[in-house]
């Protein structure tokens, strides 16, 4: 029978799966990001600030891994569950 989760443990699993879903959707829009840069003219008045959302994004990678590194370092177990499912489940 496996230990019951301590209030760490719960932590742990939901920074796992919330850093892992947001490493993918920024993922996701800084690689958007970097295509559009790459196709717009570099005297294109929008390119200052898609450069700002592109390194906003590229910060909010690098958070989620740390908060995978964290939560790994911690023994959180994979999951395949999304955050809302274990938020609804009382995991915290």
């Amino acid at each position: 029978m496996p230990e019951p989760m301590t209030a760490a443990d719960r932590i742990a699993t939901v920074l796992a799966v919330a850093g892992r879903e947001l490493n993918d959707e920024m993922t996701i829009i800084a690689t958007s990001l970097t295509e559009v840069l790459g196709l717009l003219p570099p005297d294109h008045p929008a390119r200052h600030f898609l450069a700002d959302a592109l390194a906003a994004a590229q910060r909010c990678c690098w958070k989620s891994s740390a908060m995978l590194n964290y939560a790994s370092r911690r023994g959180a177990r994979r999951t395949a569950a999304q955050l809302e499912h274990l938020l609804a489940q009382g995991v915290l």
